[in-house]
């Protein structure tokens, strides 16, 4: 379909005009000669086949043989000649409380060689509609009855700007045309400027806010949608046709799921209620995005969530907005055994990593540490038992054994083998009191 078409060639009333009347010969011809291909436009004593026609119409030259007074039939002279008006219809929409109307913009194309019309409906992103083809290539009959032989058909001059036609129930509003159908409306059929004149569309809030809203959930650069849009959403998107982006395909054709794998310590112990946590730190060489899944020990009484973090690429500072600078992401290179990452305010440790994440950084010439140990060594306090001294109350046996056997100690045990052993003995000492007094 070519819808700028320019207008017929001077040529062709050129070769027009050179025939003659005198130089058709009247006369009847053998059937020798009948049975040649004609090889002139002034030529009417051959046969034009149809493979001269197809040749013909291949390379865009004309061979019919013609009179002076003889037009060109339409198909030739209308060649490829298109018109194309922009319209639209109103479509009422019933029990919705967003909107009471839709509109739908539509392109006309009026095919001036056989008086066809075409119509194809705009499509709208995620309209919920089908849309495309309103009406195939045909003739469009004025009247609603099925008259045929007093039938009159939609022309051009119906079509002009700020009309309305009635095609099939529906009432279609011209706006406005393109360049080409103007030069030739008001050059050939007489048009004015004013029925030319490009007319507004009327405001449709309904498709303004569904287009905002597309806008925040496709991902549109600029757009600040407040979320992630799902990966499955990319995956329909793309099972239905939508094309995507080659830029990180070849990281994915290259590493697939191949990741990264690091053991974090998050030590909250400074705060109150806080804790020592570890995590699983994965990094997915694919995209640059970073997994990070906590550890639940048995019994430990906290929630079972399965991720902290879901895949996504982990800014370094957080709490900045986009307008003040470039926001900076974590890479490979910034992982290593001993480095802190900062996790939306969460400093981790990097303590320990996997076989695959060496042989990994080795390729890249980079040598990672020896692995840490995950729970920090403490600082063991010696406490030097001090026993007070014997103050005199009950025995001295008593009063160690309140120092040394808890808040409520057990009376000492005595020593029965002793006393069965040692009854009935009694040492007995005379003394000699020594004094210098007299």
């Amino acid at each position: 379909m070519m819808v700028n078409s320019p207008l017929p060639d001077s040529s062709i009333k050129t070769i027009l005009s050179e025939r003659t009347l005198e130089n058709i010969p009247l006369i009847t011809l053998p059937s020798s000669l009948l049975s040649r291909e004609v090889s002139t436009p002034n030529d009417v004593s051959g046969r034009y086949s149809f493979f001269r026609k197809k040749k013909d119409r291949s390379n865009n030259a004309i061979c019919i043989p013609f009179c002076s007074s003889s037009k060109l039939p339409p198909f030739l002279e209308h060649d490829r000649r298109v018109l194309l008006f922009n319209a639209y219809y109103e479509e009422d929409v019933l029990q919705s409380s967003i909107e009471s109307k839709r509109i739908h913009s539509c392109e006309i194309f009026f095919y001036v060689e056989d008086g066809t019309i075409e119509i194809i409906q705009t499509k709208q992103e995620n309209s919920g509609i089908p849309q495309g083809v309103f009406l195939r290539r045909s003739r469009v009959n004025k009247s609603k009855a099925n008259d045929n032989i007093n039938a009159q058909y939609y022309q051009v001059d119906d079509l002009k700007v700020g009309n309305t036609v009635e095609i099939y129930c529906r009432n279609f509003h011209i706006m406005s045309c393109n360049e080409s159908t103007k030069r030739y409306v008001i050059a050939v059929h007489g048009w004015h400027q004013a029925d030319v004149t490009p007319l507004p569309l009327p405001r449709d809030c309904f498709a303004e806010m569904n287009k905002e809203k597309m806008r925040r959930e496709s991902g549109v650069p600029g757009v600040d949608r407040k979320r992630k849009m799902h990966e499955l959403k990319e995956v329909m998107e793309s099972m239905l046709g939508k094309q995507t982006s080659l830029t990180d395909r070849g990281m994915f054709l290259e590493c697939c799921q191949n990741a990264l794998f690091f053991q974090a310590v998050w030590d909250d112990r400074e705060r109150l209620y806080g804790d020592l946590r570890f995590y699983k730190v994965f990094y997915y060489l694919a995209d640059d995005t970073i997994e990070i899944l906590p550890v639940h020990a048995k019994n430990d009484g906290r929630d079972q969530i399965p991720k902290l973090l879901k895949r996504s690429k982990l800014p370094k500072k957080t709490n900045m907005s986009i307008g003040d600078e470039e926001i900076q992401f974590y890479s490979w290179k910034d992982l290593s055994i001993g480095e802190m990452i900062n996790v939306f305010g969460r400093p981790m440790q990097l303590a320990q990593c996997d076989l695959f994440t060496r042989q990994h950084y080795l390729t890249k010439g980079i040598i990672l540490k020896e692995d840490m140990p995950l729970e920090p060594e403490e600082e063991k306090v010696e406490f030097i038992r001090q026993i007070p001294p014997y103050n005199g109350f009950g025995s001295e046996e008593d009063s160690l054994r309140s120092c040394t056997g808890g808040i409520n100690p057990p009376p000492p045990k005595k020593d029965l083998s002793r006393n069965r052993d040692k009854l009935g003995v009694i040492l007995r000492f005379n003394a000699h009191l020594l004094s210098d007094k007299v």
